[in-house]
């Protein structure tokens, strides 16, 4: 466990132990998970690469004391807990959207600002593109495919967010590497075709990584 994800679980468990020991109604627990506790942990988010099993794993503590508090049981479905009230939900924000959105504001606004973090992020997307061996911008590109021998950067995990929503990020800096003759294809993509799977895949590009090749 990474010291970011025990200090953010840390702050959910101590939410969970207030808010336990509170007399708290169902609209006052909520407004407390809502906003006290998700700003709290949403401060360091947008610079943060949990996974979403480690998000769930955050709240937890949180969610099973602010449901009950809401005289919910605690085993809902959690589409029905963070979904909006037009279709039925509770509104309870959720830590993996909260980080993803705060990911996405973050990359949009300072390549727009075309500032120095915004140009060492697009650096970053171009070392992304290499490091993934394909012609197409990876945010158009199935994260899971790709994932099989990816690492969990920032960019991984945003890029895992947008393509769990099917969103895709038209980013007109980002540069790709493009084809030299009629009839090239890249290596990954015909590895990938012919069927290899995880492991292999990751041993693969490893090595087109160390050759240099594309």
């Amino acid at each position: 466990m990474t010291k970011a994800l025990e200090l953010s679980r840390s702050h959910s468990e101590t939410f969970a132990a207030n808010l336990r020991n509170s007399t708290l109604l169902a609209a006052a627990a909520h407004t407390a998970f809502n906003m006290y506790l998700i700003p709290k942990l949403g401060y360091a988010l947008p610079i943060s690469n949990f996974s979403e099993k480690e998000c769930t794993f955050i709240q937890a503590p949180a969610m099973s004391i602010v449901l009950p508090k809401m005289k919910i049981n605690r085993n809902t479905a959690r589409s029905i807990v963070h979904g909006p009230a037009k279709y039925g939900g509770l509104m309870l924000r959720n830590v993996y959207c909260e980080q993803g959105l705060g990911q996405l504001k973050l990359l949009l606004g300072h390549i727009r600002n075309r500032d120095q973090v915004g140009d060492t992020i697009i650096v970053a997307m171009s070392t992304l593109q290499l490091r993934i061996g394909s012609t197409i911008p990876f945010f158009d590109l199935p994260y899971t495919r790709y994932a099989k021998w990816e690492g969990q950067t920032w960019l991984d995990s945003l890029w895992q967010f947008i393509h769990t929503l099917g969103w895709s990020i038209d980013v007109r800096r980002h540069w790709t590497p493009k084809h030299q003759r009629i009839g090239d294809a890249s290596l990954m993509t015909i590895f990938i075709e012919s069927g290899y799977k995880g492991g292999e895949l990751r041993l693969i590009n490893q090595c087109r990584i160390f050759l240099q090749v594309f």
